[in-house]
């Protein structure tokens, strides 16, 4: 594990001051795809387009520039591995009890494969691993499509390896930069990205926020609240990185 620890080097090295501020103003009309707005009354219409704040973000260019993403591989494994017992990932993004490492590298293994629907990256910042990001077409999971109440778009899961990165801005990066770099690129035919967190997960809710997504509506999985949110294309992309 000693990749990890470098991670926490770099948390002391990269951190610095944050810039990041998300200014809203105006709102613009959709041409793609209407999602259904929590509070609707049975009835009404469907909203026929998103209202959007036009998000600016400003970044820390350092840290934007020198990210990356990594197909992750099978020597990527090990690493994987240890990071998915840590205490803060544990928390929400993998609650039930770590597999064990057989179990887990064969879980695993079967993603790497290019058929599948998943596709699993490891984020990098320079040469050291970050954490961990996966995307899909939301169409490929209907029992997900169901869930969530949506039918088109894409999603995605990810969190930051280590504890020291937490509240550092990184989360808010790594999402618009895979965004742009990789996921929206990767399904060309897609406009919208979905992510949800638990409602108390509020690192996660902040870091979302942050890079442009807003909130669509709240849901019950294993008895726990979610909030969903959406991020569109044309926002992602439009984001200002100031250098």
């Amino acid at each position: 594990m000693g990749q990890v620890a470098q991670v926490a080097q770099v948390a002391q090295v990269a951190q610095v001051t944050q810039v990041a501020q998300v200014a809203r103003s105006g709102f613009k009309v959709s041409r793609f795809q209407s999602f259904k707005v929590e509070g609707q009354e049975p009835g009404q219409d469907q909203v026929p387009s998103r209202r959007c704040s036009a998000v600016r973000l400003e970044m820390d260019a350092l840290r934007y520039r020198d990210l990356s993403f990594k197909p992750l591989k099978e020597d990527d494994l090990p690493v994987l591995y240890g990071w998915l017992q840590a205490p803060h990932v544990r928390e929400f993004y993998h609650r039930k009890s770590v597999p064990g490492w057989e179990e887990m590298r064969a879980e695993y293994l079967q993603r790497l494969d290019p058929g599948w629907p998943t596709r699993c990256f490891v984020c990098c910042f320079g040469s050291t691993p970050l954490g961990y990001i996966q995307t899909y077409r939301v169409a490929d999971y209907p029992e997900y499509a169901a869930m969530i109440g949506e039918e088109r778009g894409i999603s995605l899961d990810l969190f930051i390896a280590d504890a020291a990165h937490i509240g550092n801005g990184w989360g808010r990066l790594v999402l618009v930069k895979f965004l742009r770099d990789v996921a929206f690129p990767m399904f060309g035919e897609e406009h919208v990205c979905w992510i949800y967190h638990d409602k108390q997960n509020h690192r996660a809710l902040r870091a979302s926020r942050a890079a442009g997504f807003r909130h669509v509506r709240h849901f019950i999985e294993d008895g726990d609240t979610k909030e969903l949110l959406a991020l569109y294309r044309d926002e992602v992309c439009a984001a200002r990185i100031h250098r």
